[in-house]
């Protein structure tokens, strides 16, 4: 994840992942639950596989979840909610945020040419 032109960055996606899940709920829409299997309680890149087709997207699964450190583990058989992927795609460029590495040049998400 390149985040060279701006550190503060994923602070705010964090932050604003958060807020939205907290926000939402199933039936307003923007969320999708997700109940965690063994394999996933101790790797937040396959739930990110799962549900955003990616391994990159695990900060918006620790933000979704509660968590506060990459290594903090989830227990099998939670369900957690987490953003649709239109719904973290607004967010991410919301906030100036991109975890995918192809989609940034020069230290910037291409998008924000």
């Amino acid at each position: 994840m390149a985040i060279d032109y701006d550190m503060s960055a994923p602070r705010r996606f964090f932050s604003a992942v958060a807020d939205f899940v907290r926000g939402s709920t199933v039936y307003s829409g923007g969320i999708v639950a997700h109940t965690v299997t063994p394999d996933e309680a101790h790797d937040l890149t396959l739930i990110s596989r799962r549900v955003y087709g990616n391994s990159h997207e695990y900060l918006a699964v620790m933000a979704s979840a509660g968590l506060s450190h990459v290594d903090d583990k989830l227990t099998a058989g939670r369900i957690i909610y987490l953003p649709l992927p239109s719904a973290l795609e607004a967010i991410k460029r919301s906030v100036g945020m991109e975890t995918d590495d192809a989609m940034i040049e020069d230290g910037k998400p291409i998008w924000m040419v």
